[in-house]
């Protein structure tokens, strides 16, 4: 791993670069003190260029990795601009390089300005140079290389390259031994792996410029530098209030003074230029008396320390004086470079003032064109109204006749709502009454087949009753021969089993022949009567059957009558419905008169329809014409203001230093203002006059009525008049007053009507045109 804060890495692998850059000066060629800042340096064992492209590689590849830059960190000429490496220094240390200082540090527009890039390096330098001093406590090298780092930049690869690797190898070094050390040697271990063979020469780097900058620092020299830092700190704070002033003010003055403005600086410019130069000489001369009238005295050490520092202090100084001329300069070249561009556009001005007659009659047809559009656009408008108006009121005619319509629908489509509804508890009801009118047929076939079963059962009954009757008498014949026999058999001597033994046919006794017969035909009675007692029970079933028939009947009966009862009501209903179905044709009737009403109501919306998209159609014309007058009025605006400012520029100036226009246009604002006095005293003059006109209908009804009243009182009683509820009469001081009212007034109206005069005359003779 290699360790980038020894200042022994690296140095034994090439005792060739040991001795890189080192430089001194030979000879300055100038025209004075601080007139030129271009030398030519002598270098020992300078490196090939070579070489330093492929330090200014490693070195880009290490800075590369702090993104913090946009510039091409392999170009020498983007890299002593000095901003590149002020962002880079911001990234390393945000506190002390902070943002204020990077705003002041300026992006160059154009990079062959060698004297605007001289002056960023050296402010780049100083701050170096502070961080150096203040924060990592080393001491400053003496060497050209350094000191002389700005000068050295001439705008070709061999001067700016070495110039692009030094200001590298000391941004890397401050990276590596300053406050962020740590983070900053991590970043270079996690390279080591990557770039090996780069990170190595960049070690070498770092501990070629680490042997420069010793640790070793007196308590002199601290205090002198911080002295000098912060009185540069104070030279870069004047100079960028003045910078900040000189930008604000540049960008307040106009196009017209502004190259007269510039002329103005530049002369200030060589004007602080030779005072500074003057003031160098004075301080080279003050050093060289100093130095001849110096005299070695052994006894007071402080007087000579004070003199070391005084001397310091104006070397500063002349340093101080030397960069501020060097800043001048360049700003001078700053100030050349806006000053030719604005004599180029004051030529583009002043060719296009020729073209302004051409441009006052495209103007003056603009204007009549406009005047034409607006009278176009008026009539359009006008039409557009009254087409709108037109439509409007057709619009709320044909809302009113939908609204009637659509109310008659409403009706209509309730009415026919209902009939359907009608219609279809009509279906219900007739369907029910058929199936009522089948029940009622069923049940009165039934009734007539029971009635023909109970007209059968009841003749068989009556038959039955008969039969009953029939046998009944019979069986009271029969009893009554059985007991007539029963008395003749216990008349009989025969005992009662022989009586029960059947004679033989073929007896011999014809007297039991009779008797045998009749016993006989008793049996066969007693056997006919035994077979009808089951008829008995038949006829008893047969009884209750019928009770149950007549039953059913007397139900049947009485829901035939409910039947017949909603035959009835169905009936009434049916002829309701009858009655509204001629409602329903009427209904249909309405429809077809709400279906020609639609037909006519389509058509009134497509009329509508076509005159909403005429109207819009002129609408849309309207805004293009509006719009049209709206870009022709800016254009005449900006004509009129162009023309304006052109009278203002050509007319020739009065003996009152005030052009004619702007006397012009003072006497229109004191005629508006004498237009408006005027105005305000004839109202007041109206409004007196019908105050006086009042007072003079007042005064004059009220001496009539004093008249009266006089008249009244001499008329009537004292006593009367005390205790009357009139008004009392007026003093002889109020009668004075009443009298000299009136030519008081009359004076007050003839005083305001001269001062109405005297100012019209006054306004007649101001309005008058002005003389030529």
């Amino acid at each position: 791993m290699i360790d980038l804060t020894n200042s022994d890495g690296g140095t034994s692998s090439d005792n060739a670069n040991s001795s890189h850059h080192r430089y001194g000066t030979d000879s300055m060629d100038s025209d004075g003190p601080g007139r030129s800042s271009s030398r030519r340096f002598v270098v020992a064992d300078e490196p090939t260029i070579q070489q330093n492209r492929m330090d200014l590689a490693d070195l880009a590849i290490w800075l590369s990795g702090l993104k913090a830059t946009e510039f091409p960190l392999d170009n020498p000429h983007d890299l002593c601009n000095g901003r590149a490496f002020a962002e880079l220094l911001h990234e390393i240390d945000k506190d002390f390089f902070d943002s204020d200082w990077l705003d002041k540090m300026p992006m160059l527009t154009t990079p062959t300005n060698i004297v605007v890039k001289r002056s960023n390096l050296r402010r780049l330098w100083r701050k170096i140079s502070d961080y150096i001093t203040d924060q990592l406590h080393r001491k400053l090298p003496t060497a050209c290389r350094w000191t002389e780092i700005s000068e050295r930049v001439d705008g070709f690869e061999e001067s700016d390259l070495p110039v692009a690797v030094d200001l590298g190898m000391i941004v890397v070094t401050l990276a590596h031994i300053g406050r962020t050390q740590e983070t900053y040697v991590q970043y270079s271990q996690s390279l080591s792996s990557k770039y090996q063979r780069e990170i190595a020469n960049v070690a070498r780097m770092i501990s070629l410029v680490m042997e420069e900058f010793p640790e070793t620092l007196s308590g002199l020299d601290v205090s002198l530098l911080d002295e000098s830092a912060h009185e540069q700190k104070e030279i870069c704070m004047q100079e960028s209030t003045s910078h900040a002033a000189d930008g604000k003010t540049s960008r307040r003055h106009t196009l017209s003074n502004s190259e007269s403005l510039l002329e103005a600086q530049r002369e200030s410019h060589c004007k602080e230029k030779d005072q500074l130069l003057r003031e160098v000489d004075r301080l080279t001369k003050a050093l060289d008396a100093a130095l001849l009238n110096a005299t070695p005295s052994t006894e007071t050490n402080v007087d000579v320390s004070l003199l070391e520092r005084q001397n310091e202090k104006l070397r500063f100084k002349k340093r101080e004086i030397e960069e501020r001329f060097h800043e001048l300069e360049a700003q001078i070249e700053q100030h050349r470079l806006n000053l030719k561009d604005l004599t180029e556009e004051n030529d583009k001005l002043r060719s296009g003032h020729k073209d302004l007659n051409l441009v006052r009659s495209e103007l003056h047809s603009a204007r009549d064109a406009v005047e034409e559009w607006r009278a176009k656009a008026t009539k359009y408008s006008e039409e557009v109204e009254v087409m709108k108006k037109r439509k409007e009121k057709e619009v709320k005619d044909l809302e009113l006749k939908l609204d009637f319509m659509n109310s008659r629908i409403e009706n209509f489509v309730k009415e026919s709502t209902i009939s359907e509804d009608n219609k279809k508890t009509m279906d219900i009801m007739r369907s029910k009454i058929g199936t009522l009118e089948a029940n009622i047929d069923q049940m009165q076939r039934q009734e007539v087949s029971k009635s023909h079963m109970v007209n059968e059962l009841e003749n068989k009954l009556i038959e039955y009753k008969e039969r009953v009757n029939e046998l009944n008498e019979r069986k009271d014949e029969l009893v009554a021969e059985r007991n007539l026999l029963q008395e003749q058999l216990a008349l009989n001597p025969f005992s009662s089993s022989q009586s029960t033994i059947l004679p033989s046919p073929f007896s011999e006794k014809p007297q039991e022949l009779p008797q045998e017969i009749t016993i006989k035909r008793l049996r066969e009675r007693i056997q006919e009567l035994e077979t009808l007692e089951p008829l008995q029970g038949e006829i008893i079933i047969l009884k209750s059957r019928i009770g149950v028939l007549e039953e059913e009947n007397l139900v049947l009966s009485k829901r035939k009558e409910d039947l017949q009862r909603e035959v009835n009501e169905y009936k009434e209903k049916e002829l309701e419905k009858s009655q509204k179905l001629h409602v329903s044709n009427d209904v249909l009737e309405l429809k077809v008169q709400i279906e020609k009403a639609n037909v006519e109501l389509e058509r009134l919306r497509e009329v509508q329809a076509r005159g909403e998209s005429r109207s819009a159609d002129l609408e849309s014309l309207v805004e293009l014409r509006t719009r049209e007058l709206e870009k022709e009025k800016d254009l005449l605006f900006k004509a009129k203001q162009i023309i304006d400012e052109l009278e203002l520029r050509s007319r020739p100036v009065g003996e009152d230093s005030i052009t004619s226009v702007q006397q012009f246009k003072e006497l229109q604002e004191e005629n508006e203002q004498l237009r408006e006095k005027v105005e305000r005293l004839a109202i007041e003059l109206h409004n007196v006059s019908s105050s006086l006109d009042h007072e003079n209908r007042l005064f004059n009804s009220a001496a009539h009525q004093m008249v009266l009243n006089r008249s009244i009182d001499d008329a009537t009683p004292t006593r009367t008049r005390a205790g009357a509820d009139s008004v009392p009469p007026q003093t002889l001081l109020e009668t004075q007053k009443m009298s000299g009212a009136l030519p008081w007034s009359l004076l007050v109206l003839g005083f305001v009507f001269s001062l109405a005069w005297i100012f019209i005359k006054t306004l007649s003779a101001v309005n008058a045109p002005p003389i030529a």
